[in-house]
């Protein structure tokens, strides 16, 4: 198992950090412009979270040596798609048991 990257850990950080400026300044961003000034100039932080996933998978990988790409992609896909698909299914049950369209459509639409 490669050793972790403390770098990695500092802009994960400072990203989580990110996040939730935008999530508590987004209620006042149209009443005040520094909270909107705040919530935009924080929107950096969902990329650095893409850029982060691709380099811990790459250098989960690095000391491998070469790797298979099927068997990459066959692993991805067991631990992505199919909770995915499953929590999807779930909703969908809950959803047509619940009628919760209506309601969200009423609040949000």
């Amino acid at each position: 198992m490669p050793a972790r990257i403390k770098a990695l850990d500092y802009i994960r950080v400072i990203a989580t950090l990110a996040v939730i400026a935008i999530h508590v300044s987004s209620t006042y961003t149209l009443s005040n412009d520094i909270a909107y000034i705040i919530n935009q100039s924080m929107r950096f932080a969902i990329p650095v979270f893409f850029i982060l996933s691709g380099a811990a998978i790459f250098y989960s990988h690095y000391e491998k040596g070469r790797i298979n790409y099927m068997v990459f992609v066959r692993k991805r896909f067991v631990k992505i798609v199919v909770p995915f698909i499953l929590w999807t299914l779930i909703y969908l049950i809950y959803d047509a048991k619940n009628d919760i369209s209506q309601v969200l459509s009423a609040r949000f639409g």
